[in-house]
């Protein structure tokens, strides 16, 4: 297990005003925050150096055509989790994999663009994942998206 790294309210409150709009200066930042930009900046210096902060820049793949969103559940051999969850990472239009309790080992989401491409995803590249033992795929109706706090704390 990692270690744990020591947060507090201020440290908190950054990272959540970073999750609406992760572009705001320091200055934006410190104002809000009623702090000196100086400690902002630290401050984020220290959540990236430590590991528990990450700046991305996240695709609206909406926009992009890829509109059929699917979560794959699966069950993987017990010693090839870990090499099927690196695998599973890499493949495109995965956006998160998770290991899980209960029925199945692994959760997936993947975005596409048609049922054919599910279907070709399906049949080839997640039939490819050594260990594969049982798979359930639900296509999402609906999915509702957090736009002012992308961040659980």
């Amino acid at each position: 297990m990692a270690d744990l790294i020591k947060t507090d309210s201020l440290d908190v409150k950054l990272m959540e005003l970073l999750a609406v709009d992760a572009r705001q200066t320091s200055d934006q930042l410190a104002r809000q925050l009623k702090v000196s930009p100086s400690t902002v900046r630290r401050r984020m210096q220290q959540l990236i150096e430590n590991g528990v902060l990450h700046i991305i820049g996240v695709a609206d793949t909406n926009r992009m055509g890829k509109v059929l969103n699917v979560i794959i559940a699966l069950n993987i051999a017990n010693s090839k989790v870990a090499s099927a969850m690196d695998k599973l990472a890499g493949m495109r239009g995965v956006q998160w994999v998770i290991r899980t309790t209960g029925r199945y080992d692994i959760l997936i989401h993947v975005r596409f663009r048609s049922i054919e491409e599910l279907s070709h995803f399906l049949a080839n590249e997640l039939a490819s994942v050594d260990g594969l033992e049982d798979s359930e795929t639900f296509i999402c109706l609906n999915l509702t998206a957090g736009t002012k706090r992308q961040i659980m704390l």
